[in-house]
């Protein structure tokens, strides 16, 4: 799962999402690199392969959603920036609290969206 983070500041980020890491998906660059690439290409390919996917990226981002024991995966992320030459930025991630209304409600029209059946959305909505 790659996940980019848009600002102003960074428009070229590697985000390690928690969700990705911790749950057992091994999506990080560089795992990506031990346990697909590598087997097929052997490590020196492999590694090449990767770099060339991420050569735009400038940053690996760490977003604390604080759901899972950090320690390990900034030692991840850590090492995942260490090795592509990027820079290594951790951002506290949101609470939970959206994603709780998204699952039970209640539905604000301030926070979401209220369509009628059949109603189209469109991209003025999300301009505001």
């Amino acid at each position: 799962m790659i996940r980019y983070l848009r600002s102003q500041e960074k428009t070229s980020s590697f985000s390690a999402i928690i969700s990705t890491i911790r749950f057992g998906e091994g999506k990080d660059p560089l795992t990506i690199i031990e346990d697909e690439y590598e087997p097929k290409f052997g490590r020196e390919t492999a590694e090449w392969i990767k770099k060339e996917e991420l050569k735009h990226y400038t940053h690996i981002v760490l977003i604390d959603t604080g759901v899972a024991e950090i320690e390990p995966l900034r030692k991840r992320a850590k090492e995942n920036a260490e090795f592509f030459e990027m820079e290594y930025v951790e951002v506290e991630g949101k609470s939970l609290d959206y994603f709780v209304k998204l699952v039970q409600g209640p539905y604000t029209e301030d926070e979401f969206f209220q369509l009628k059946p059949g109603e189209a959305v469109t991209q003025e909505m999300f301009l505001g």
